[in-house]
């Protein structure tokens, strides 16, 4: 029994001296290996980290290099514009999120209903085909072919006897116009990932569900939505970091205007950096950004359980 006891605890003991060989150990042995992410991160290094680290440096710097300590973040406060611009991004973030993945999410279950598998096959590739088209072409078509004074949307309105907008012109519309960009907003990535999350559902779930009797919207709420978590996480974690960065819509529609209506951080901080020449103001509002997305992502993987057994 001793022996017996010895031998166990023996193996015990290699195999946790295995488990625990160093770090550096692994790369001496697996050198040869591990040099092919070399080429990998070099780019990454120079092309990623470093102008982040230059960009986190010229926060607390001013114009001449000279050390300022937290003024150009005591600026953001009293920066009106700023502070304006936020709320707009609340808005728009909110409402993409919504529309990012609601719209996606349905059609995904329409197609993976479907009985005719050639008719999915051919929906399926209808919705992927405007992933081909450059966004900024989604957005002067919008711009120019649907917002504009003598557009569609507003040939709409006179159809029904309605007064024309002034949409993307007006100060009070403009924003709202801004969220009807896209529309039916069903966005081919968002789509594609829901989609496989369904398709990769196991069949005896599904068989299960479908001997007790559960009809569609009972099998969507109590089996694919809790397996699509995993999905739903990925989907709102780039869509905050989307919707917190994004300006190019706002930059080719109307420049933040009118009268600041739909200016948004990411815009201001790009107009302070290469409009105002202010880099380190710039570069401070890009810290404040990238702090927000950090929280809002701790948030995200905290609060959304994927481990549909807990």
């Amino acid at each position: 029994m001793k022996r017996a006891v010895s031998a166990q605890s023996g193996g015990g003991t290699t195999y946790k001296k295995k488990g625990c060989v160093p770090m550096l150990a692994a790369l001496k042995k697996h050198w040869k290996i591990y040099a092919f992410l070399v080429p990998v991160f070099i780019p990454l290094i120079v092309f990623g980290y470093l102008p982040a680290l230059d960009a986190f440096k010229l926060s607390f710097t001013d114009a001449s290099g000279a050390f300022v300590g937290l003024e150009h973040f005591e600026d953001l406060v009293s920066d009106r514009r700023l502070i304006a611009s936020i709320s707009n991004m609340v808005k728009l973030l909110i409402v993409s999120l919504i529309t990012g993945n609601i719209p996606a999410l349905l059609v995904a279950e329409l197609l993976y209903n479907m009985k005719s598998k050639r008719s999915s096959d051919a929906y399926r590739f209808m919705f992927i085909v405007p992933m081909l088209i450059p966004t900024l072409v989604i957005y002067l078509v919008w711009q120019f072919l649907i917002f504009d004074s003598d557009g569609l949307a507003n040939a709409l309105l006179a159809v029904f006897g309605l007064e024309p907008s002034a949409w993307l012109n007006g100060t009070s519309t403009a924003l709202s116009s801004m969220m009807l960009i896209g529309f039916p907003w069903v966005s081919g990535t968002a789509f594609l990932i829901y989609l496989a999350g369904l398709q990769g559902i196991p069949e005896s779930v599904l068989e299960s569900c479908k001997l007790d009797g559960a009809n569609f919207w009972v099998r969507f709420r109590k089996i694919d939505l809790p397996l699509l978590l995993g999905q739903l996480k990925l989907q709102l974690i780039m869509g905050i970091i989307g919707g917190i960065q994004a300006f190019q819509l706002q930059m080719m529609t109307t420049n933040g205007g009118p009268r600041n209506a739909t200016m948004v951080p990411g815009l201001w901080m790009y107009k302070r950096a290469f409009e105002y020449g202010e880099m380190n103001y710039a570069s401070a509002i890009g810290l404040a950004m990238f702090l927000i997305i950090l929280i809002l992502t701790i948030i995200n993987n905290k609060y959304i359980n994927t481990d549909v057994d807990k």
